[in-house]
């Protein structure tokens, strides 16, 4: 094998790497939240990972939506609406078992398939956008963002808020170039200032954290800055200083994302399948705890073994044998070619 082709392929197999982690920690994240009020250590744990864990994933969204942008390949992107509808109608239903009511709002949305349909209308608007200046595009969402907590109607409708926030992000990663990324940040010097970066941030968070947690409602994104209570006024330059924090810490995050995990790359192969889990889990944690006492567990041992528990639900929705029944469903572009070909036929007739 050339050495070049050995670089590219440690390359996708690093960001595979990190997408696991980051959707196991969407798994961890979800479940914190059970937990946090009862343990200083678990509201810590789920701070840290609200803090970044969306943002990045964006980040990598844009990173590697290029083709699809720049292509414009609407039959991708179509399918991405579907699978918010998909997610949506699961999610439903994985509530009954769990107690909840039959409740379904199509375009107001503040669970888990928020992302979905943000990220349908982040490929629509960067192909709107990707032929004016990058910088200005980029200053003017950033600017954007920092203002949209000011206006509380602005909020779950459409997930708008949440698109509004996050979209610096994946703008971002539509800009740079991955491999250029990888090459920087894999600098000596980069890692040891990842390194003391990622520390510090951690040690911040651990220690400081009833001084840090009025800044909670910024990170979901969908919060106005009333939320933000006395620092209300100061909405606009506090999410600025988030996006600064945060675009460092995402870049110590990848920097010190390893190239290469185990010899066989299994993780980077569950790696690949990051929108199934995101998909399934939330059901598979309602269904869970909709069957089983499962808090009687955690309470009287620890509160420490969600993060194996989450693992384990990460590594299930991972599972291969979901890729077929859920490819249909869950596959933007196999989605998308479909409602394409049946529009066109539609046309003919």
């Amino acid at each position: 094998m050339e050495e070049g082709t050995m670089e590219k392929r440690e390359r996708i197999q690093k960001w595979d790497i990190l997408k696991f982690v980051l959707i196991f920690l969407v798994v961890l994240g979800h479940i914190c939240e059970f937990y946090m009020e009862g343990s200083y250590n678990i509201k810590a744990l789920r701070y840290f990972i609200y803090s970044f864990h969306m943002p990045l994933f964006i980040f990598l969204t844009g990173l590697f939506g290029k083709r699809t942008v720049n292509e414009k390949r609407y039959s991708k992107i179509i399918g991405y609406f579907f699978i918010y509808i998909v997610a949506k109608i699961l999610i439903v239903f994985s509530r009954l078992v769990d107690g909840g009511s039959l409740t379904f709002s199509l375009f107001t949305e503040r669970g888990l398939p928020w992302y979905v349909f943000a990220v349908f209308v982040f490929f629509l608007v960067t192909i709107s956008v990707r032929n004016f200046p990058k910088m200005y595009i980029f200053l003017f969402s950033i600017a954007l963002a920092c203002m949209v907590g000011y206006d509380a109607s602005i909020g779950d409708r459409f997930a708008l808020s949440r698109i509004i926030v996050y979209y610096p992000f994946f703008f971002a990663g539509y800009c740079l170039d991955a491999d250029k990324l990888e090459k920087f940040l894999s600098k000596k010097y980069i890692k040891i200032l990842s390194v003391v970066y990622f520390a510090v941030y951690c040690a911040v968070i651990y220690f400081k954290l009833d001084d840090i947690y009025f800044t909670s409602p910024l990170l979901s994104g969908r919060n106005p800055f009333n939320a933000l209570e006395k620092y209300a006024n100061y909405g606009c330059v506090l999410r600025f200083v988030y996006y600064i924090i945060i675009f460092l810490f995402c870049a110590s995050v990848i920097s010190l994302t390893p190239k290469k995990l185990g010899k066989k790359g299994y993780i980077a192969k569950l790696g690949g399948r990051t929108l199934q889990v995101y998909i399934l889990h939330f059901c598979v944690i309602y269904i869970i705890y909709g069957l089983f006492d499962v808090e009687i567990i955690f309470n009287r041992f620890s509160y420490y073994m969600i993060i194996p528990f989450s693992l384990l639900i990460t590594l299930f929705c991972s599972l291969k044998l979901w890729e077929k029944p859920l490819g249909l469903l869950i596959d933007p572009e196999v989605i998308g070619k479909y409602i394409e070909k049946k529009m066109i036929k539609k046309d003919k007739d």
